[in-house]
């Protein structure tokens, strides 16, 4: 693979660095860890910058408030270099961020004006989080929009969900909630008590994605959430086992078996097995669905070896095939009803869950009051920019203010995030005036599943921006930062563990050593 690629063409560093940074062009950039992505940003925003743009008509995105501040700092330092800096040092800055020589010289004056413009600029440069820029939103949002009127951010949320299960608990006890009473039991009786409490809690976690797949009706939504899992219908499909096609075909297979001249002692176990099998009564339809994978499949599901048609078929007086039909059909019958079990369960199990789910996010959210909390934000913003009666003024607002969009750590937004992004951008429908918009990450950096964040996104943005924005996909695997030797280690373990690594190259002059330190002995 080439260090670098452009809509997977191979191109130089210098070329890489002029599209990433190319100020009319918006470019979605994967790179590893240490490759410069936040110096890519920030040299985007130098060019922007020194284009034209107005520091109002830029908006940064990262995923840390740190991150942000850092991001600041060094722009500031840059613009600082470029105004007290000699003139040759300015051309050569200029040209690292991928501006031609000449242009570089010729851009040294207004190089010089940059640092005064962003400090002094009445509406300033915006680099903030998705939270921070949510909040901005929120604070422009119409009246009537149902966002809370001056709201507090709950940016700890550990009493209030205390609380909240606390007043769920007692909510069960009450007459109007006996259904989400016997929903609960049954959950306990199917996972236990530890697994369902967190199941429900990690519903509470994605209650904007709820809220945005019911779109105002929880009733229906619920409905609609168990009409995929509907098929495997509401009784155990084990209890059909009896007259089920397994039945025959264990015949057969019995049959096959006892004509042996000579049965070994697998095959005359599996004989007394499947003979006491299918002349017992039927007893307990779990117990029985587990006796009959027994007689042929191991604790992993797959076939017995010692049972199967290759070991059995050249023993037999006459093979016509028959064994192996018979054996094919009643392993096939067993791993069907198996499969069919996991989708009853994951629709009991949901069937159980979401009505709990559905009463916890309502006391939670009772409980806040005035309060909103991060995934509060990140729905009030959704809806703001998705709803109809508020989202051409909402799109009025941000298309009168941000011309250029830059997203750093983009690995890590999760899909409701990129959702309110999608609305904004998808409002210009291929009309003039639309911004920029810079992406850079690395999704198999993707470190923040816990906070609902999911790598894919990334794709689904670079699908979007190659089709709508003409965005350049640009890709490179080489490192600054990582000594060599353990970029060596690096290429040698992860390929096999990792489908999205690619093998890297390091620019660190420092050669390194990995080290493997021994095991460290358990503490009594």
């Amino acid at each position: 693979m080439s260090e670098y690629l452009a809509d997977d063409r191979p191109i130089d560093e210098a070329e890489f660095t002029r599209r990433a940074c190319d100020p009319a062009a918006s470019v979605v950039v994967e790179a590893c860890a240490g490759s410069g992505k936040t110096w890519l940003l920030v040299g985007r925003i130098v060019r922007l910058l020194l284009a034209g743009s107005e520091p109002s008509e830029i908006l940064a995105i990262t995923f840390t408030r740190r991150a942000a501040q850092e991001m600041r700092a060094r722009l500031l330092r840059d613009l600082q270099e470029l105004a007290s800096a000699a003139d040759e040092s300015v051309v050569a800055s200029l040209c690292a961020r991928g501006m031609p020589p000449a242009a570089a010289r010729a851009s040294i004056g207004r190089a010089r004006t940059l640092y005064e413009r962003v400090l002094t600029a009445r509406v300033p440069l915006t680099i903030d989080t998705f939270h921070g820029w949510f909040w901005q939103l929120l604070a422009r949002a119409p009246l009537g929009s149902a966002v809370p009127f001056a709201p507090t951010l709950a940016e700890t949320t550990g009493r209030l969900r205390a609380d909240a299960w606390l007043h769920f608990n007692a909510a069960l006890a009450r007459a109007e909630h006996a259904a989400e009473r016997a929903a609960w039991e049954r959950l306990l009786d199917a996972v236990g008590e530890e697994a369902a409490r967190n199941l429900l809690l990690q519903m509470l976690d994605k209650r904007a994605e709820w809220w945005s797949f019911a779109a105002g009706d929880e009733e229906r939504a619920i409905a609609r959430a168990l009409q995929p899992l509907a098929a495997a219908g509401k009784d155990d499909p084990r209890a059909a086992l009896r007259a089920s096609a397994f039945v025959p075909a264990l015949r057969q297979l019995l049959a096959c078996w006892q004509s042996l001249a000579k049965a070994g002692n697998h095959v005359q176990a599996a004989i007394d097995a499947a003979a006491q099998w299918l002349d017992a009564p039927a007893p307990d339809p779990v117990q029985d669905y587990a006796a009959a994978c027994a007689l042929l499949l191991t604790t992993e599901g797959t076939p017995r070896k010692a049972l199967a048609p290759e070991a059995i078929a050249k023993k037999l007086a006459r093979d016509d095939g028959a064994y192996a039909h018979a054996h094919a059909a009643a392993c096939a019958e067993l791993q069907r009803i198996e499969s069919a079990v996991a989708t009853w369960r994951a629709y009991r199990l949901n069937e159980a869950a979401l009505p709990c789910g559905r009463l916890l996010i309502a006391i939670y959210q009772r409980l806040k009051e005035q309060e909103i909390d991060f995934t509060d934000l990140e729905w009030h913003a959704h809806r703001l920019l998705a709803d109809p009666d508020c989202a051409a003024y909402m799109h009025s607002r941000l298309d009168a203010r941000y011309r250029h969009l830059l997203l750093d750590e983009f690995q890590d937004t999760n899909p409701l995030q990129w959702q309110v992004l999608q609305s904004w951008l998808a409002a210009y429908d291929g009309s003039g005036g639309r911004p920029t918009v810079f992406i850079v990450g690395d999704p198999k950096q993707s470190i923040y599943r816990f906070r609902r964040a999911d790598a894919r996104v990334f794709d689904a943005a670079l699908e979007l921006l190659r089709r709508d924005y003409g965005a350049a996909h640009l890709r490179t695997n080489v490192t600054r930062r990582n000594a060599a030797q353990v970029i060596a280690v690096l290429n040698r373990v992860l390929p096999g563990a990792n489908p999205l690594y690619q093998p890297q190259s390091t620019r660190s002059a420092d050669t390194g050593a990995f080290v493997l330190l021994p095991p460290v002995a358990a503490v009594a």
